[in-house]
């Protein structure tokens, strides 16, 4: 999917007119440009959606930290947020868009911004469509009700799209140790 048919569903879900091209000189343009890449960072950056996921190795910058860890990296700059860090146990903290740690190399996972394409799942693009209508709700329709129903209509699609998004994987097997057995 592409970013115009994403807005076009969110300003259809609000009776608004569509728009051609996601640079249109119109009103309705304007909105999307406006809100569309900051609300996708931040429904994409809300949770470890497949389509989303990105792995890659980082490696240690010559100067260190003034204090407290050894090294620093530069993360990716598609970077939204990091979710592993291997090897485990890896203690480490980020700092201005710095990950910092005491390995001289390390491997991380993380959710990458991402701009619509064909591998975007439909639930997906639904979600961010109501996210961008609640956005845009008040300006369109001048609503508080039509605003309630858009954030109702998001949190079920994206409750709806996290489900499928999560049945993509396997599930881990949570076994059992010492502790968790002596609490039964």
């Amino acid at each position: 999917m592409d970013k115009v048919t994403v807005a076009n569903s969110a300003l259809l879900k609000l009776g608004a007119s569509p728009i051609s091209d996601i640079d249109e000189d119109s009103d309705n343009g304007r909105r999307i440009r406006a809100c569309f890449d900051r609300l996708n960072d931040e429904v994409t950056g809300a949770y470890p959606w497949k389509h989303a996921l990105k792995r890659t190795s980082l490696y240690a910058l010559a100067e260190a930290p003034a204090f407290e860890f050894t090294k620093q990296m530069d993360l990716p700059s598609d970077c939204l947020h990091v979710l592993e860090v291997y090897p485990d146990g890896t203690d480490f903290t980020i700092e201005d868009h710095k990950l910092l740690c005491d390995q001289e190399e390390i491997q991380v996972k993380y959710i990458r911004r991402n701009t619509p394409s064909s591998n975007w799942e439909n639930a997906f693009c639904e979600a961010l469509a109501w996210r961008i209508a609640m956005e845009l709700c008040y300006a369109i329709n001048n609503s508080s009700e039509r605003l309630d129903a858009c954030t109702k209509a998001y949190k079920a699609q994206l409750a709806d799209a996290r489900f499928l998004n999560a049945r993509q994987a396997s599930v881990k097997v949570l076994v059992s140790d010492q502790w968790t057995q002596a609490r039964r």
